[in-house]
Parts: structure tokens; C-alpha cells; sequence
């Protein structure tokens, strides 16, 4: 991902400046829908991310 080592421990900064700037990017540019969540075992601690993409059947409309 090269984050840098600044995120590695704060998933905020990760989420702001990785995750929502990539799923940004692929709604504009491929037309998918992006749904994501976090994965938690426990506590307040992420452990994972679960992503799910699909087509956008309004982009084939226009």
C-alpha cells in the first residue's frame, strides 16, 4: 500500500488519505460502486477491510 509510517498506526489518516482518495478515483474514472467496512475481532482495533465492487448501471444510461 506504501503508506507511510505515519498511518501505519492511525486508521483515520489511512482511511482519508489511501482508502477514500483510491475509491474516489476508481468511482470517477471505471464507474464502479465502491462499498468497504472496516473488519473489527473484538475491539476497537482494525483488522481487516472488506471491499465490494459492482458496475454502475446509471453509467450505461447516458
Amino acid at each position: 500500500m506504501d503508506a507511510p509510517p505515519s498511518c501505519v498506526k492511525d486508521f483515520g489518516q489511512v482511511r482519508r488519505r489511501i482508502i477514500d482518495v483510491a475509491v474516489d478515483e476508481l468511482t470517477g474514472k471505471d464507474g464502479l460502486l465502491i462499498e468497504w467496512k472496516p473488519t473489527k475481532q473484538g475491539g476497537r482495533k482494525v483488522t481487516g477491510l472488506e471491499f465490494r465492487f459492482k458496475p454502475n448501471p446509471h453509467l450505461f444510461l447516458f
